[in-house]
């Protein structure tokens, strides 16, 4: 992302106020940029950090608390997506938390346009490489043994975040979360993904 673009620096620091609230702990920020979201959190002396790592390869060691990937998933196919996913929740402690930030299927056109005019990094943009509905956000979590506890539309329903937690299986009937709550999922585990390109 070439983030001397103002849009880009705008809807990065929105991205970044949607999300704060949920992290906590020890904390690891997956392919964001260049690590702004470190920067954010130092400048604002956000009290629930205890630690922060940035990194842009999955070579990832120990626990944490939280897992950032805001704008990352978008950049991949959708087997590398769940390959991510399922690659963070063995370095999430119990109760931790996954935090995911994609453009919704309804903002493919607005970006598109918006990089053809200059306001958006255009090589960005044309690296998209899945466009996620809510449901394929509900499949992801479901085929990973995860379990979606918050989701939200931001930016006028044109981004979306989900903050996915461990899923429990209990026999043959589904999963329950690490709350002990019967997951709001099961019932799309079985079914196949619209991701559009």
């Amino acid at each position: 992302m070439n983030s001397s673009k103002w849009l880009e620096k705008f809807l990065q620091a929105w991205r970044f106020k949607k999300v704060i609230s949920y992290i906590s702990g020890n904390i690891l920020d997956y392919g964001g940029n260049d690590g702004e979201l470190g920067e954010y959190l130092k400048q604002y002396s956000y009290p629930a950090m205890m630690g922060y790592q940035y990194v842009n390869h999955l070579s990832i060691t120990g626990k944490y608390n939280t897992i950032t990937c805001l704008a990352v998933i978008e950049h991949m196919t959708r087997n590398d997506a769940l390959g991510v996913i399922n690659k963070f929740k063995k370095h999430l402690t119990d109760s931790g938390s996954i935090i995911i930030t994609t453009p919704s299927i309804l903002s493919k056109p607005i970006l598109e346009f918006l990089a053809w005019v200059g306001l958006l990094d255009r090589e960005n943009i044309r690296e998209h490489k899945c466009y996620y509905s809510t449901f394929d956000l509900q499949l992801l979590a479901a085929e990973t043994g995860m379990d979606i506890v918050e989701y939200k539309r931001f930016q006028f329903g044109f981004n979306q975040f989900a903050v996915m937690k461990k899923a429990i299986p209990i026999n043959d009937s589904g999963f329950v979360n690490s709350y002990g709550r019967r997951s709001l999922w099961n019932g799309v585990k079985n079914e196949k993904a619209t991701c559009t390109v």
